[in-house]
């Protein structure tokens, strides 16, 4: 990488280029570190080990599912969308035999 001679400028237009890199180089690193806290905030996902494999039973239904993951209190919604969107479910319709991913506890 090449120095950058200022040979020529006034002292006004130096210090202006000058500002203008830090300017710069504060930019880069303050929108690196915010996409860096993005991709760790979006990693929310659970490991491969914190989920396991049930086969639904006659009258299981996602909200029962998702009761039976969720700690008391909670907002079944949730763990309603959670289950959904880790099997690939486009509705709530689950059918006996069929295989679901559940979060661990």
């Amino acid at each position: 990488m090449q120095a950058i001679e200022f040979t020529g400028m006034g002292s006004r237009s130096r210090l202006a280029a000058t500002v203008g890199y830090v300017v710069v180089i504060v930019l880069i690193t303050a929108a690196s570190i915010a996409f860096a806290m993005n991709r760790i905030s979006d990693s929310g996902e659970r490991p491969v080990g914190a989920y396991r494999e049930i086969v639904v039973q006659p009258g299981d239904t996602l909200w029962d599912l998702a009761r039976s993951i969720s700690p008391e209190g909670a907002d079944l919604r949730r763990a309603v969308f959670e289950i959904r969107t880790l099997n690939g479910l486009t509705d709530a319709e689950i059918l006996p035999g069929q295989r679901l991913l559940l979060p661990a506890k």
